[in-house]
């Protein structure tokens, strides 16, 4: 039975067992927060206040696991939020894996590493808008990795080991799992669609869903998800492991009066090797193509349909070798990935007229047609690194095991638009007109368009070579344990030399291990993004006029005003986090009982600043260094292991302030001491709390249990404490008291007026998701498998997010099989 070790309060849970209860197995180090792993553990060394979380990949087959993505495994861990519109009806078609937050952090700034190497994309993470002339939707990683292939999953969500940088939230280290020893192989099939589905709606929704649904809404999906796999050994030293999954969804939505699908579709190929030439040496070399597309349209836009591509491939290797001093470990790997759009190269915003009446159907104004054209934006790099871990040596009383290493990044991003994109606009109607050669842009005898948009070509790249030294010493003197250690980064994009210094301890208060103090303090520093250079090297675009002359359509020339926004890059400083952690580990009813403490200080975090229009006619947005933010997290755990069950139970109070939730925010020098209304009190806005992933009481309880007949039963059972979302309404209240300033246009005294901020209540919401496995033995080792998953048992309404209309998904199902051999 696999040992899953989490965070937990339930003590009085554990005498629920219904069977088999067994002493608890020998206890681990203090300070992991989630532990899972199989019976026979052989222990592993690790610093009670490392804040590291593992769940190995017995584990991972009996979980709920929604989409199959790795993100969605992780909601059972403390401290780890995910995003407020995650499987809301919404978006209950998406298979994209969720965004998330660690210890307060924000979604792009976590380090996502897959055998040990970093897998995180810089090429816009924040951005999500499918709508967007010059951009395309990015995500904080490039590779999106299914749980199928996955043997262990580590989370590093406080005290983090100076191996790893590049984040002010956590790390979430994956390793893929090897090929096995003996021939194999495995078919697996999962399935879910609407009509397993409960949506919650308001009266006003329910009429509209019912129909066919509106382009915010996804009240009709079908979703499939396939996996197959083969292991082959070469011989007793060597093996190889191919593998192919791929999960897709079908959308149906409403179109111009009618239905129509969009579909999602995320795929892995996957071949991976493994060669011990000898016992102290081991070689794996793994090749990964992960491509994803979305099918997509604009609801109300005739010929609209365009194709968004992201994923994309990596080629690693990884080389062990175990010497008579410790052990080195060599990694690298190269990668690939884009993001991109395939799609009609203008558009076209029609007057509604007789011949262009769709445009009536959704109650527009106009009648559009057409799309944005064609983007390419590509991210390739190069990683190598190298740890050598010591053996441990003693100096006198004092035990030292040493490890040192380094690290190597080089990333190149691209920008492309091919053609020139036109987007018409201002149509006028005239029965005179004639078009003449021009019959794209004007309608013979009926209208013709006097403005437009103009997105010239352009091709676009931007480098980022980065350098890591790290080093670090574990140290042990009778009851006190200590791991100092420093990490060394710079990077030829912004320039800056960075010292990141951490240090762990750890006390075992009675010598008997039952009973250990933790505490540590860290700097943590991000990454640099490619974002900014790239949107600076694009050329702006251009606004054209006309005007017909003689009921002809005059020439295109440049429009009176071009007021138009472009970025402008700025060196700065790295964005980093402070950190203080504090805790307590106590052996409790035969388990593990944890009490924890983390604070975190962010500074010089990326904002934008939004300058005056320019003689040339610009407005330039400016990256700036003006964002900031605190997070204090207090948790409380316990877990036990029993013979054929376990149970934990942990629970996270946190506090997040932000003065922006990602590097769009536009956020002046002078904008940081900006106040605002909030009830009856006047705020700074650096005071508000924050929009998303704040919910302050989280608790996760998970029991998983053996049962007879073959069967094993999962419940993880999950509450939110009720909360605020603060949202600004567009009214402003004068400050009493006469409070004046000067009118910035014509230099009068005027009274203070502040905008009033107000809160949207979101009630407590307790859930239940459960899922039951069978497996059964047919011949020899062929084993078959059934599951059934339930989401939201007892479909409870709950509202998520910052809009009023949005609910999580109610009651769901999810049916499974699986052929092993």
């Amino acid at each position: 039975m696999p040992q899953f070790k989490s965070i937990s309060i339930a003590a009085l849970l554990a005498g629920a067992a219904l069977w088999g209860a067994a002493p608890a197995c020998a206890e681990e180090p203090a300070g992991q927060p989630l532990r899972l792993a199989p019976v026979e553990v052989t222990g592993t060394i690790d610093n009670p206040a490392t804040g590291k979380s593992t769940i190995p990949g017995e584990v991972i087959r009996d979980l709920p696991r929604g989409n199959g993505s790795i993100n969605e495994l992780l909601r059972v861990l403390p401290d780890v939020q995910l995003s407020e519109d995650f499987n809301t009806n919404k978006n209950a078609g998406e298979i994209l894996p969720p965004n998330l937050s660690i210890s307060g952090g924000k979604a792009f700034e976590n380090n996502f590493v897959i055998d040990g190497i970093g897998n995180n994309s810089l090429l816009d993470p924040a951005t999500r808008s499918a709508d967007l002339v010059s951009d395309v939707p990015g995500h904080p990683q490039q590779l999106f990795l299914l749980a199928d292939l996955v043997d262990e999953i580590t989370v590093f969500d406080s005290s983090v080991p100076v191996e790893y940088g590049g984040f002010t939230g956590g790390v979430v280290e994956v390793k893929t799992r090897r090929p096995r020893s003996e021939f194999g192989g495995g078919l697996a099939y999962r399935t879910t669609r609407d009509q397993w589905t409960r949506f919650h709606l308001d009266e006003g929704q329910q009429a509209e869903a019912e129909l066919v649904g509106r382009i915010e809404d996804q009240p009709r999906f079908e979703k499939h998800q396939a996996f197959v796999s083969l292991d082959l050994p070469l011989g007793d030293s060597a093996g190889l492991l191919g593998a192919y999954g791929q999960v897709f969804s079908k959308i149906p939505l409403a179109h111009l009066g009618g239905s129509k699908a969009e579909t999602r579709r995320g795929e892995n190929y996957f071949l991976k090797g493994v060669w011990d030439p000898t016992p102290e040496d081991a070689l794996e070399l793994s090749l990964t193509y992960a491509p994803y597309r979305e099918e997509r349209f604009f609801a109300d836009v005739l010929g609209s349909d365009f194709e968004l591509e992201g994923g994309g491939i990596s080629l690693s290797a990884g080389y062990r070798h175990f010497f008579s001093l410790g052990e080195l470990s060599l990694e690298g790997a190269l990668q690939a990935s884009e993001n991109s759009r395939r799609g009609p190269r203008h558009f076209r915003s029609w007057a509604i007229t007789d011949n262009k009446d769709w445009g009536l159907i959704s109650g527009s104004d106009v009648s559009p047609e057409g799309g944005f054209g064609s983007v390419e934006k590509t991210q390739q790099g190069l990683a190598v690194k190298g740890v050598v871990n010591f053996d441990e040596r003693f100096t006198g009383p004092v035990g030292h095991g040493v490890q040192l290493g380094f690290e190597a990044e080089m990333a190149r991003g691209t920008f492309e638009r091919e053609e020139t994109t036109f987007v018409f606009k201002g149509a006028r109607t005239t029965p005179d007109i004639i078009c003449g050669e021009d019959t794209f842009a004007c309608e013979e005898q009926e209208q013709f368009f006097t403005l437009r948009n103009v997105y010239d070509p352009a091709s676009v790249i931007a480098r980022i070579n980065s350098y890591h030294l790290f080093a670090e010493d574990q140290l042990g003197f009778r009851r006190l344990s200590l791991r100092p250690g420093v990490r060394l980064s710079y990077d030829d994009f912004m320039e800056n030399l960075n010292l990141s210094p951490r240090l762990a301890a750890g006390y075992d208060l009675f010598g008997d291990g039952r009973t250990r103090l933790v505490a540590g303090a860290a700097r943590y520093y991000g990454r640099s993004l490619l974002t900014y250079k790239l949107r600076e090297a694009r050329p702006p675009f251009r606004s054209e006029a006309r005007t017909s002359f003689q009921n002809r359509p005059t020439d295109w020339e440049p429009a009176a005003f071009q007021g138009v926004n472009v970025t402008r890059f700025s060196r700065l400083d790295t964005p980093y986090a402070d950190e203080l952690t504090a805790g307590v580990d106590q052996a409790l009813f035969g388990g593990r009982l944890s009490l924890k403490y983390v604070h975190r200080e962010g500074r010089d975090e990326f904002a934008r600043s939004y300058g005056e229009v320019q003689p040339d006619g610009l407005r330039y947005y400016t990256l700036n260094n003006h964002g900031s933010s605190r997070h204090d997290g207090y948790r409380l755990s316990w877990e036990r292991r029993f013979r054929r069950q376990f149970l934990s139970l942990n629970a996270t109070y946190q506090e997040t302030l932000s003065s922006n939730e990602d590097y769009d925010t536009t956020l002046e020098a002078d904008e940081l001491e900006d106040r605002v209304w909030y009830g009856d009190d006047i705020l700074l806005k650096t005071e508000l709390p924050r929009g998303d992933y704040n919910r302050p009481w989280v608790l996760n309880l998970t029991w998983i249990a053996q049962l007879p007949g073959g069967f094993t039963f999962t419940n993880l059972t999950w509450y939110r404490s009720g909360y605020e979302t603060i949202e600004p309404t567009g009214i402003f209240r004068e400050i009493p008291g006469g409070e004046r300033r000067s009118d910035p246009l014509t230099g009068e005294e005027i009274f203070e007026s502040l905008e009033i901020y107000e809160a949207q209540d979101r009630a407590a919401a307790l859930l239940f998701d459960w899922k039951l496995n069978w497996r059964k033995a047919v011949y020899r080792d062929q084993e078959l498998g059934l599951s059934l998953e339930v989401y939201n048992v007892f479909d409870e309404k709950i509202r998520a997010g910052r809009s009023r209309d949005t609910f999580v998904v109610g009651r769901q199902f999810w049916a499974g099989a699986e052929y092993r051999f």
